[in-house]
């Protein structure tokens, strides 16, 4: 079997597998997403790198881990979105269930683990 071909079997293993995963605790949707970005061990620990931003990205990402090493990090993630957990100055801090990472020779699948991003929030009609 050659390597993309059992890259891609993995990946769609996993992906059935956390989507199975999400479905049975309801948590999370069934879409794989793509995106870069920072993300965190923890909701707080995302609010505070909002909080922080104002010294830029990498300033809030030296910032939060100084107290907590390697809690937040940049990259760029395969994902499935989760639920909004709270909104910080116009970001949607939202739990999400991050199964493969990019590296410089592509998609590294890893175990399935829950963390923390911000996206812009959507005003919500009434």
């Amino acid at each position: 079997m050659s390597n993309r071909l059992a890259w891609l079997l993995a990946l769609a293993c996993g992906a059935f597998l956390a989507a199975t995963l999400a479905h049975s605790r309801g948590a999370f949707a069934q879409e794989m997403e793509q995106g870069r970005g920072a993300i965190c061990d923890t909701a707080p620990q995302m609010a505070h790198f909002i909080e922080a931003m104002t010294g830029g990205p990498q300033a809030a990402l030296e910032a939060i881990n100084k107290d907590a090493p390697n809690a937040c990090g940049f990259g760029h993630f395969l994902f499935i979105k989760g639920e909004r957990v709270q909104t910080e100055k116009g970001w949607a801090i939202t739990s999400i269930l991050v199964v493969a990472v990019m590296q410089p020779t592509g998609w590294m699948q890893i175990r399935p683990h829950v963390y923390f991003t911000a996206f812009k929030a959507v005003e919500r009609e009434a």
